[in-house]
């Protein structure tokens, strides 16, 4: 067996997190796609053993196993698969000569793993506040992503530490909604109108979140609604959004405002489910 030195042990991890931050934002996508790993080599072949790609009915999205005719046939196996919803894992055997009508001589098994379309939920919070600390804990109890955006530094390192929760404390916040996942659920509890309503506009150009809720009166919801019609925001685009956020239950309490988000997040999610 070879032995690896230093170089291509750093090499390899280097790789194996690039993979790993591919994979990661190719999941933001609800669509199916494909991991490919060159599970064995035998004789001569165009890429070291563990070589991965990712791939949707598209084509490549990251990565080679080495390129030309043999990736091709990867991709094309990868594309009829996903047409026919076929998810299930499986590895194949092929001859570079015989089977791929390549040069080389060898032989290569590759792995072929499927991603279905995400059932992940993702949440977005923007603001770390009083409603937050308390929403916060129990939306990472859910089956999904949770995270957090907010300028205060102080207020992000209050929360508990949870394997599926990411804060991000940053100046900017209206330039982070470009980067949301799709169908993200997006609750806005910042500081504020002032904080709130620049985060809104941003979210309100793109039309692809499952939820946009803001905190507020009934009186800021119109406040709202008026300016976003004299910046000609559209009908459609300002239907968008749920102000105030939550069902009509409970008091101004914190932890009750939480409770009725969670409850109209929960109701939007079984809504969806079942259309």
């Amino acid at each position: 067996m070879k032995k690896f030195s230093y170089r291509e042990e750093e090499v390899s991890h280097m790789k194996y997190y690039e993979f790993i931050e591919a994979f990661h934002e190719r999941s933001k996508k609800v669509t199916p796609f494909a991991i490919v790993t060159l599970a064995d080599v035998r004789g001569s072949a165009p890429q070291d053993l563990a070589a991965r790609i990712i791939a949707d009915e598209n084509g490549l999205v990251f990565g080679t196993v080495g390129g030309g005719k043999v990736e091709a046939k990867c991709l094309e196996l990868i594309k009829e698969k996903i047409t026919k919803e076929e998810f299930l894992p499986f590895s194949v055997k092929w001859n570079l000569q015989r089977d791929v009508g390549m040069t080389c001589g060898g032989e290569v098994s590759f792995l072929f793993e499927f991603v279905e379309s995400s059932k992940e939920l993702q949440f977005v919070v923007y603001g770390a506040g009083h409603v937050a600390q308390a929403l916060v804990p129990l939306l990472v109890k859910l089956k999904g992503r949770v995270v957090v955006y907010d300028t205060r530094e102080e207020w992000i390192n209050k929360f508990s530490k949870s394997p599926n929760l990411e804060t991000v404390c940053t100046e900017d916040l209206p330039s982070t909604v470009h980067n949301l996942p799709e169908n993200a659920y997006v609750i806005l509890v910042t500081m504020g109108h002032s904080t709130d309503f620049p985060i809104l506009k941003e979210v309100l150009h793109y039309n692809k979140f499952s939820y946009v809720g803001v905190i507020g009166s009934e009186q800021k919801n119109l406040l709202m609604k008026s300016e976003l019609m004299k910046l000609h925001y559209t009908p459609e685009q300002i239907a968008q959004f749920h102000c105030p956020i939550g069902l009509n239950i409970g008091s101004n309490d914190p932890f009750e405002i939480a409770i009725s988000i969670m409850a109209e997040v929960i109701q939007t999610r079984d809504k969806k489910l079942t259309l």
